[in-house]
């Protein structure tokens, strides 16, 4: 069975909360990790069927997720239905390990372009309040990574809120999640996002109370 390692300590509780709404069958003591193995998916739809989706991972290998009429399916805290999935949706999906060995979903969130790159694993992170910006460099501080310097190029896309951006429309002060990659201590972000960001679950912030996700009034990455 695969599991999907999770780039970030925030997303085992956003997917704590998926099974928290719909938990699978309790082992001894009511353990469901020990005795379901707590599985988890992240990708994009391949196909859909009347009883399964097939996922295409960051890795380039296909999942196959089993669905029934206990699986529940968001868009942020909206309600949609397994018909409303199509092929190329991003999707992260909570689950466990059913009688057969497959993946049983329980929880099936489609998210956005923005909310797979924040959250999904593939690729490094910066995130915090800009202290400076000079060039084609942007300086960021916050308490857990402390001062990075994030570098830009022309391949560097931004989102604000969601909608594209520019470099121009930043300013000291703002609070940004970017993602890149660290060459030889060297961080080169491809998309840089600031505002109020949702989370995967439809949380403002993006993520649990004291995450790298969570700002004041859910305004973006805290510092």
């Amino acid at each position: 069975m695969l599991k999907w390692p999770l780039s970030l300590a925030l997303m085992v509780s956003l997917w704590g909360s998926a099974f928290a709404q719909q938990p699978p069958p309790q082992g001894p003591g009511g353990d469901w990790r020990g005795a379901q193995g707590g599985e988890r998916v992240m990708g994009t739809v391949v196909s859909v069927g009347v009883d399964r989706l097939t996922v295409k991972t960051a890795d380039g290998k296909e999942q196959v997720v089993m669905v029934s009429d206990q699986t529940q399916y968001r868009q942020q805290r909206k309600e949609i239905q397994l018909e409303d999935l199509k092929p190329g949706d991003h999707v992260f999906v909570a689950g466990h390990e059913n009688a057969d060995h497959q993946l049983a979903a329980l929880m099936v969130h489609r998210v956005t372009d923005e909310q797979m790159q924040m959250f999904g694993p593939g690729g490094d992170r910066a995130f915090g309040e800009i202290v400076a910006i000079e060039n084609n460099q942007i300086k960021v501080r916050n308490r857990r990574q402390g001062d990075r310097v994030v570098t830009i190029n022309e391949q560097t896309t931004f989102m604000k809120e969601g909608k594209p951006s520019t470099l121009q429309e930043l300013k000291v002060g703002d609070r940004i999640m970017a993602v890149g990659k660290e060459v030889d201590g060297s961080f080169t972000a491809t998309r840089v996002m600031s505002g109020m960001m949702q989370g995967p679950w439809g949380r403002p912030g993006g993520g649990p109370r004291g995450g790298p996700g969570d700002g004041p009034e859910g305004s973006g990455p805290r510092q």
